[in-house]
């Protein structure tokens, strides 16, 4: 077993033999990783060697990107302002639209993405979102566009961010490679 000590991170490798062979992380900061190869088809240092970091994290880490309520938002607001200026055009209900911007922003708010899915499914029972400020021929179109693009599929906006275990890890193994490289 050879152990390789980077920053206050503690890495243990330990090469079995016949293609095989295990990786230790631990740090003081708390975080601790492990991955074991059963087929590596060389040593584990040659093996470290040549893969790249993402195929690293993905191995080490469960979670490699977080939902990023910013980004989500950000996603929303511009689905809003160019796949659907057609049917909300920015002169037409303004006092609806300032709520529905606000209600935009509120998504910042929501910390998983299930929170921000159940945010979704309720954009008619918001405070925020006065539908009834929608002229009453266009009301019902308004709110029809607002179900089929919010309840029916709000997945599909939700955006990600690497985590923080997956910055640490690809920082980590860089320096990793630098170490087994001499």
């Amino acid at each position: 077993m050879k152990r390789i000590r980077i920053d206050n991170t503690d890495i243990f490798l330990d090469d079995l033999g016949d293609g095989k062979g295990k990786i230790t992380i631990s740090n003081t900061y708390g975080y601790n990783f492990s991955y074991y190869w059963g087929c590596m088809g060389c040593s584990l240092t040659e093996f470290l060697l040549k893969i790249n970091s993402d195929y690293f994290i993905r191995k080490l880490t469960p979670n490699p990107e977080v939902y990023c309520p910013v980004k989500t938002a950000k996603s929303v607001r511009r689905h809003v302002r160019e796949d659907l200026s057609y049917e909300l055009p920015w002169y037409k209900h303004m006092e609806f639209q300032k709520g529905l911007r606000e209600w935009i922003k509120g998504i910042e708010d929501t910390s998983t993405e299930y929170e921000f899915v159940d945010y979704c499914y309720n954009i008619l029972n918001d405070y925020r979102i006065d539908i009834y400020s929608v002229d009453r021929q266009d009301r019902s179109d308004v709110e029809s566009l607002l179900k089929s693009v919010f309840e029916t599929e709000p997945w599909y906006f939700i955006e990600k961010t690497d985590s923080g275990e997956a910055v640490f890890l690809s920082k980590l193994f860089v320096k990793l490679k630098n170490e087994l490289k001499k």
